[in-house]
C-alpha cells in the first residue's frame, strides 16, 4: 500500500535553503576549515534526495520511471566495483554519484509537485533572482568575501560562495528568466493590452534584478560570464516576432543600453579593466603557443588525451575502464587541473565518462537531450529552451553542471519546467482538436 500525502511547499522550502547552505560551506572552504560545518551540505544533499525518493514512492510510481531504480542500483553497485577494482575512497565517490543522481531525482520530484504547487518553479526563480544577485552585491560593497584564486588581476569574485563556475551557471539562467519578463513586458503585455505602452509597461521591479545579476555576473568576470550577455541579447532580436514589436524592442535595448553601459561601466571600472587585463594576458599566453581552443576552454582541452592514454590503453582493463569508469576519486584524487591523467578535466561529458563509464554518460546525456528534443514539437517555449541549452552547452565546454550540487540543481528546475511546460501544452492541443472535432 502506498502512502499519500501532498509535497505542497516541502521541496520548494528545502530548495530555498541552497544558496544558504552553500555560502555556509563555501566559507568553510575558502578559510580551510575543518569540521562538521564541511558536512553540512553533504548531510543537505543526502536529505533531499532521501525526501525525493519518498516522493517518487508516495505517489503512483510511471513504469517509465522504473529505469531510474535500476539506474540508481547500478551506480551503486559501480562504486563497489570501483573500490574492489581501485580501492577508491567509498565516500568520495559516493558524494558525486549522488550528485549525477541529484537532478534526475530532482526533474521528476518537481513535475509531481507541480500538481500541487503550479507555480514552483516560478517563485524558486523569483526568489533566487534575489538571493544570488545580492549575496554578491552586498558582501563586495562590504568588502568582505573572497576572490577567486586562479583569476589573474583579482578579476573574479565570489563572495562568501565556494564554486564559482556553478554560481555562474544558476546567474546566467537568472539572467535569460528575467531578460524574459522584460520581453513580455514590451510585446506580451502590449499585445494583450491597448492601455499598456513604452515605458508603461515596464517592471522597474524586474529591470533591478537584471541589473543586479549583471553586475554579479561581471563581479565573477569570466568569459563565459560576458559572453552568456550579449547571447542572450542576440538571441532574443533573432526571436521570430512581428517587425512592430521586434522595433520596439529593439528601440528599447538601445533606451536601457545608452545609459546602462557607462553607468556600469564607471562604477565597476576597475574591476573591468582587471578582467579585459587578464583576458588578454590568457589569450597571448595560450593562443601562440596552444591554439585558440586552449585560450577559449582554459586548457581543459588539453587535459583529455593523457587521460586517455593512461586510462584506456591497457589490454582488457582499459576497455573495462572505459565501460564502467575508475572513480572519481582514483581520476582525480587531488582536484589538479594540470595535463595529466590524473587531472578534473571540468568537461562534464569526459569527466562523467572517466569516473562513471560510456554506459553511464550515454544514459545520462539521452535523458537530458530528450527533454529538449521532445519540446522542440511544441511552439513557444522559447525562453525555457534557451535556457536548457545555454546550460547544456555550459555543460559540455566549462563543465561544473552535471555532477555538481547547485548548478545540477538549477539545470533540474529549468529541464522540469521545460518538462511541464511542453505537457501542458501539449494536453492543450489535444483538448483543443478534440473540441473543435
Amino acid at each position: 500500500m502506498k502512502l499519500s500525502f501532498k509535497t505542497g511547499y516541502i521541496l520548494y522550502d528545502l530548495l530555498l535553503l541552497m544558496p544558504f547552505v552553500d555560502m555556509i560551506t563555501g566559507y568553510a572552504f575558502n578559510l580551510n576549515m575543518n569540521g562538521i560545518i564541511t558536512y553540512i551540505g553533504q548531510g543537505y544533499r543526502i536529505f533531499i534526495f532521501l525526501y525525493m525518493v519518498c516522493t517518487l514512492y508516495c505517489h503512483k510510481f510511471s513504469k517509465k520511471q522504473l529505469w531510474l531504480i535500476i539506474f540508481t542500483i547500478f551506480l551503486f553497485l559501480l562504486n563497489l566495483i570501483q573500490y574492489i577494482r581501485f580501492n577508491g575512497s567509498v565516500i568520495e565517490n559516493f558524494s558525486y554519484t549522488l550528485k549525477l543522481l541529484l537532478p534526475v531525482y530532482l526533474i521528476y520530484s518537481l513535475s509531481i509537485t507541480s500538481r500541487y504547487d503550479k507555480d514552483i518553479i516560478n517563485r524558486l526563480l523569483n526568489v533566487y533572482s534575489w538571493i544570488y544577485p545580492l549575496s554578491l552585491v552586498i558582501p563586495k560593497i562590504l568588502g568582505i568575501g573572497f576572490y577567486i584564486s586562479n583569476y589573474a588581476f583579482e578579476s573574479g569574485y565570489k563572495g562568501f560562495y565556494y564554486a564559482n563556475n556553478e554560481l555562474n551557471v544558476i546567474l546566467m539562467v537568472l539572467f535569460v528568466y528575467n531578460f524574459q519578463k522584460l520581453y513580455d513586458n514590451i510585446i506580451v503585455r502590449e499585445k494583450n493590452s491597448k492601455d499598456i505602452h513604452g515605458i508603461n509597461g515596464i517592471d522597474f521591479t524586474n529591470l533591478l534584478k537584471l541589473f543586479l545579476i549583471i553586475f554579479a555576473l561581471l563581479f565573477i568576470g569570466s568569459k563565459t560570464s560576458i559572453l552568456s550577455l550579449f547571447i542572450v541579447c542576440l538571441a532574443y532580436l533573432f526571436k521570430y516576432e512581428g517587425l512592430k514589436y521586434k522595433l520596439k524592442f529593439i528601440l528599447l535595448l538601445i533606451c536601457l543600453g545608452l545609459p546602462g553601459i557607462p553607468f556600469i561601466g564607471f562604477i565597476l571600472n576597475s574591476q573591468i579593466n582587471n578582467i579585459i587585463s587578464r583576458i588578454i594576458y590568457s589569450y597571448n599566453r595560450y593562443v601562440e603557443t596552444e591554439g585558440f581552443l586552449s585560450f577559449l576552454l582554459s586548457r581543459r582541452n588539453l587535459r583529455i588525451k593523457p587521460g586517455f592514454d593512461f586510462w584506456y590503453s591497457d589490454g582488457y582493463k582499459g576497455v573495462l575502464n572505459f565501460i564502467l569508469g575508475i572513480g572519481k576519486s582514483t581520476k582525480c584524487p587531488n582536484d589538479g587541473i594540470s595535463a595529466n591523467q590524473f587531472a578534473l578535466i571540468e568537461l562534464d561529458f569526459f569527466d562523467c565518462l572517466f569516473w562513471f563509464g560510456i554506459v553511464t554518460v550515454c544514459i545520462i546525456i539521452v535523458f537530458y537531450l530528450s527533454f529538449f528534443i521532445k519540446s522542440l514539437k511544441v511552439r513557444d517555449l522559447f525562453m525555457e529552451k534557451v535556457m536548457f541549452l545555454f546550460v547544456f552547452s555550459f555543460s559540455m565546454i566549462a563543465g561544473h553542471v552535471m555532477m555538481s550540487a547547485n548548478s545540477g540543481t538549477i539545470f533540474a528546475i529549468i529541464t522540469a519546467d521545460l518538462f511541464i511546460k511542453s505537457c501542458n501544452k501539449r494536453a492543450e492541443n489535444i483538448k483543443e482538436n478534440a473540441e473543435s472535432n
